[in-house]
């Protein structure tokens, strides 16, 4: 699963809608942003990445496995 499928499926599971998810981020981050994430057209930066896992209750190398990946180099 890609990582755009991983924030989808547990945005979901938290039953938060894009929307919620976007207004709870701020800083300019839209519903549309959301969704660019989801379809793998954009990426959240790292400290957003931080925020959505926060706000969906779980740990980041859940949320975003890949990135993890590459940021340790593979560890």
């Amino acid at each position: 699963m890609k990582c755009q499928n991983y924030l989808q499926h547990h945005r979901r599971q938290a039953r938060v809608s894009q929307s919620e998810l976007a207004r709870r981020l701020g800083g300019g981050v839209s519903r549309v942003i959301v969704s660019y994430w989801e379809t793998g057209m954009s990426a959240p930066t790292e400290e957003q990445e931080v925020l959505i896992a926060d706000i969906l209750g779980l740990d980041g190398k859940v949320l975003f496995p890949e990135q993890q990946s590459v940021r340790s180099g593979g560890r």
